[in-house]
């Protein structure tokens, strides 16, 4: 007997065996499902952790292997070695499971990237396409029989059948109606067949009128059918080709199961790694449908679990609080994380759920199936699992409560070890309370001296002390709202639970003065004590709430600096595209002005009279004096800053400007995109940011991204646009999905969204690297994480600008 027997059947794992049973398509792979179980080595973990993962990619990618069709042959394999003919239907299916293992090895081939393992798996896959095309030639679509064109034999028979049958039913027709014209025949007046020949039914009194042989007689005897005897060669002609039609078909039923069985070991591989394929995509589909991600294997024994759901309650609610746990992970003072937890709160608050739940997760992931957790989630590689859970009195072998709970923990601390998880519900119940809590205590210093990670639930008050004041004991507590006494499920570290006896039975309307008298009887310092986590719950929900209004108020006031800045911005590039105007202006008057100077000069050297070079004089004055006062109060633009070199390539002015062409503004170095190519004016719309502004062709300057020389630059059409806030980047592969993401994210920054979401999916986490890495060296991104469990959870990532 496995040591993990007992905590299968206690958490109900089975129930997921089920699921994967169901989801399997043949019994090849229901098999395997049937027989998963917690393996020992961590090679073999890792193993099928991985391919778990490779199969969850693709059925998210792609909908799953094209297993249809799959079938388990090895009964017709055995039956076709013994020399024994298969029929249609079994031909068929033989035939679509070579088609699903053809398919299946050329897909797994293609998914290589993406899911190595499969492909490795799938490799020794052996295809026979030869016998799979003859079987699909000669058996029909249903199975219910062979083609014509199964042979040309057969195709002739057939052919002959069909003539001689129909050239038989005239001539009974025939005859049919002559001998009803005499009045011969019974009131059913048709041909029918009798023992594969065909008769004509007649009254009995007139069966001597007619010369034949008689076939039947009706079940009130008043009708006989006959066989003409004109007739008897062209029924025998038809006997005959009914019996070459039979033989003709054995003979291609036998040939094509020779095929089978010369093919019968290949085929008997392929069966073992097809099953072998089919279990692995039900257990991707499980973890598709509960959310489920890979996660790591510990190398230090320590359990932690980061938003853990039980996935029985997964598959059957639509909402489950999540867990967050740590086991094995003691910090200096050994109290944070330490081996022993011990549960306390109210009845039916969640303490034995949370329980169930990290056992339950802990045999999913050393089965080989993915868990719904977040995948920075690590479990230990345990040797056993250990659990005390309900009331398992007997009266045939004369066990109490407390005995029963004995019999179990002597079990646990004759096998447990350090590598061992533990789990005990309500320890220490069903006998005196004080003897009970210190029987409790004596098991959990047993349990933690010899180092198992171990979880209880209890209502002991003196197990919260213990926990509090030994060294690897570690409180824990299922939050309760007092305002409502009713439970909500999440679970605290470090925090004991009141059980909340008092205020449960005031509220149910016990009297105030019986509970009062049982606050005396309890002792005061225990009333004090359960008056004191009461209050601690009551502080921890007031600044739960006082953390969720700063954090909404953060958010707002995020918001509100970010419109700010926006706006700010947006009348900084006014203001210089107001002085970029009037450089441009200046620019054109100075250009006047030097023209009005050269042609001053020009008259003054052609003028021949006093008046004319004065004149010309006067006018040379005026322009130099003009040109100065344009270049002292309009500066020339500066050259784009230095800095900007180490980001982008400056391209050439001459170049035309187009519609998507990255800019940069020569007096600030702002970067731009061109939203319309330039005008008539020589005017050109350019966005920065989310403003649009027309600017001249000669303020600005073409730019490439040094980075990216080879990518095209992005046209954002910044007025009225729906702009989406999540991108989803599953089914495509790292360089495919960069691009896209590239993309969206400079979409979004453009329009001035502060947070968008990335849906990468789970599946191996490839993908998710590939993007935390290009996101990390992104200027324009304040941060980034995994989002929350209703975010998507690690299959996605959400972005703040």
């Amino acid at each position: 007997m496995s040591k993990f027997t007992r905590g299968i059947q206690k958490l109900e794992f089975g129930r997921l065996r089920e699921r994967l049973v169901s989801g399997c398509l043949a019994e090849l792979g229901a098999e395997r499902a049937r027989a998963v179980e917690p393996m020992r080595e961590r090679f073999a973990v890792e193993r099928e952790l991985d391919r778990t993962a490779e199969a969850l990619a693709v059925v998210e990618a792609s909908g799953g292997l094209p297993l249809d069709g799959l079938a388990d042959l090895r009964p017709l394999v055995a039956r076709a070695a013994i020399g024994a003919a298969l029929d249609p239907d079994e031909l068929l299916r033989v035939a679509r499971t070579l088609a699903a293992t053809r398919l299946t090895l050329a897909f797994t081939h293609g998914q290589r990237e993406r899911a190595p393992l499969l492909a490795e798996l799938a490799a020794d896959l052996v295809v026979h396409e030869g016998l799979e095309q003859a079987i699909l030639r000669a058996v029909d679509d249903t199975g219910g029989g062979l083609r014509d064109s199964a042979s040309p034999e057969l195709g002739r028979i057939r052919r002959e059948l069909i003539g001689r049958s129909a050239h038989l039913r005239r001539r009974m027709d025939e005859i049919l109606r002559s001998l009803s014209d005499r009045g011969l025949t019974a009131g059913a007046e048709q041909v029918t067949l009798r023992e594969g020949r065909m008769v004509v039914p007649l009254k009995r009194e007139h069966k001597r009128q007619v010369a034949g042989f008689v076939h039947d007689t009706s079940g009130s005897g008043q009708t006989i059918y006959v066989e003409p005897a004109e007739m008897l060669d062209l029924n025998n002609d038809l006997r005959e080709l009914r019996s070459e039609e039979f033989r003709e078909i054995d003979r291609i039923l036998r040939d094509l199961t020779d095929g089978i069985r010369c093919a019968a070991e290949p085929i008997r591989a392929n069966q073992s790694l097809l099953g072998e394929l089919d279990f692995l995509q039900a257990k991707a589909r499980l973890a598709r449908d509960l959310g489920a991600t890979r996660p790591a294997l510990s190398d230090d024994g320590r359990l932690t679990i980061i938003d853990g759901r039980h996935p029985l309650l997964l598959l059957t609610r639509p909402t489950v609080v999540p867990l967050t746990l740590s086991l094995g992970a003691p910090d200096d003072t050994g109290k944070v994380g330490g081996k022993v937890l011990v549960i306390t709160g109210p009845n039916a608050g969640g303490k034995s759920v949370a329980m169930k739940t990290a056992g339950l997760l802990c045999l999913m992931v050393q089965s080989g199936l993915l868990v719904p957790c977040f995948e920075e989630s690590s479990f230990p590689l345990l040797d056993a699992l250990f659990v005390d859970i309900g009331d398992e009195q007997s009266i045939d072998n004369d066990l109490s409560t407390f005995s029963s709970h004995l019999v179990n923990v002597r079990a646990i601390l004759r096998h447990a070890t350090g590598d061992s998880l533990v789990l005990i519900d309500e320890i220490g119940t069903g006998t005196d309370p004080a003897e009970g809590g210190a029987m409790a205590q004596a098991v959990l210093e047993t349990l933690l001296e010899r180092g198992c990670l171990t979880v209880v639930t209890t209502h002991h008050g003196e197990l919260k002390a213990f926990a509090h004041e030994t060294a690897g004991v570690v409180n824990g507590s299922m939050a309760f709202d007092q305002a409502t006494l009713s439970p909500t499920y999440r679970f605290r570290a470090g925090i004991p639970g009141s059980s909340y006896a008092f205020e449960i039975a005031g509220r149910l309307g016990l009297p105030r003065t019986m509970l009062t008298r049982a606050r005396t009887l309890v002792g005061s310092s225990r009333a004090r004590l359960e008056g004191l986590l009461t209050s601690l719950e009551a502080a921890e929900a007031t600044a739960r709430r006082t953390a969720t209004e700063a954090q909404r108020e953060r958010e707002r006031l995020a918001g509100l600096i970010q419109l700010y800045e926006g706006r700010t911005a947006e009348a900084e590039a006014r203001v210089k595209g107001a002085k970029r105007e009037a450089a441009a202006e200046a620019e054109r008057l100075l250009t006047e002005a030097r023209r009005t100077v050269e042609q001053a000069v020009k008259s003054a050297r052609e003028a021949t009279d006093a008046e004319a070079v004065k004149e010309a004089r006067r006018q040379l004055e005026s322009g130099r004096e003009s040109a100065r006062r344009v270049q002292l109060d309009n500066p020339p633009p500066p050259d784009p800053p230095a800095e900007l070199s180490d980001e982008f390539e400056l391209l050439s002015e001459d170049e035309p400007l187009r519609k998507g062409d990255a800019v940069i503004l020569k007096t600030n170095g702002a970067t731009g995109i061109v939203q319309e190519a330039p005008d008539a004016a020589g005017n050109v719309k350019v966005a920065f940011g989310s403003v649009a502004m027309r600017v001249k062709v000669r303020a600005v300057q073409p730019v490439r991204s040094k980075r990216q020389q080879k990518k095209q630059a992005v046209y954002y059409d910044t007025i009225g646009k729906q702009i989406q806030t999540s991108v989803d980047l599953r089914g495509l592969m790292g360089d495919e999905a960069i691009p896209v993401l590239e993309t969206f994210l400079a979409e979004a920054y453009a329009f001035g969204l502060n947070r968008v979401t990335i849906v990468h999916g789970k599946g191996t986490g490839a993908l998710r690297t590939r993007v935390t890495e290009f996101l990390r060296v992104q200027p324009r991104i304040k941060a980034f994480s995994l989002g929350n469990w209703n975010e998507g959870g690690s299959g996605a990532t959400v972005v703040e600008f």
